[in-house]
């Protein structure tokens, strides 16, 4: 059992790009190992990421002290649906959510972060995927936008009323006017209900993930 089970949240950092930058002195890597390195919020990381960063992910873990990181690596970048799916299937504590968080995309207030992430827990044990949304500038382009619906009891959580990926210039300035929050990249739920709903929209990659 992991030594921090009793947080209940396990971080599944993805960092399979290629991109120079996550590997620099000051690396988003490292940034977000220690965003949740403390182990009485979250549980041991599973790290996804590029077989060719093998040794630069090992020395990060090695500088910050942490040895109880799972890790899988890719022989060619995978997509997050992917990375996420590989993880839940190998989630072996029943009551263990994850939270997906994409290196380079995790933000940069802490103690607001830690909120985000405690008050949607509450929420999604139950039947729920929660997405976390940004501040939006009408400049944000090439991103996934999230439109807030109805709000849930658990403020400031929000149904998504409208959910788009990659939007051009015309349809961000729309979005952005109507209160859209550019989509962090970020989610967190319960691996089980992952499987389950990309058994059922997802059935081939679901399989391929599964051998």
């Amino acid at each position: 059992m992991d030594q921090a089970s009793a947080a209940g949240i396990r971080p599944i950092i993805l960092c399979g790009n290629l991109h120079r930058r996550l590997w620099s002195p000051d690396s988003p890597f490292l940034s977000t190992l220690q965003l949740v390195s403390d182990r009485t919020r979250y549980a041991a990381p599973v790290i996804v990421g590029h077989i060719e960063h093998t040794f630069l992910i090992l020395a990060d873990l090695h500088r910050l002290g942490i040895r109880d990181a799972i890790i899988f690596l890719e022989p060619e970048y995978r997509s997050t649906a992917t990375s996420a799916i590989v993880a839940a299937l190998s989630e072996h504590l029943e009551d263990m959510l994850h939270l997906v968080l994409p290196v380079g995309h995790t933000p940069q207030q802490e103690a607001n972060f830690h909120r985000a992430v405690s008050d949607a827990a509450n929420t999604v044990r139950t039947t729920n995927i929660a997405l976390f949304g940004m501040p939006a500038a009408s400049t944000d382009l090439g991103h996934g936008y999230i439109i807030p619906g109805e709000p849930l009891q658990d403020w400031p959580l929000c149904r998504v009323g409208v959910f788009t990926e990659q939007a051009d210039a015309t349809f961000t300035r729309v979005l952005v006017s109507q209160g859209g929050l550019r989509n962090s990249g970020m989610a967190l739920y319960d691996p089980r209900l992952l499987c389950e709903e990309a058994a059922i929209i997802a059935p081939v990659h679901y399989a391929q993930c599964q051998k």
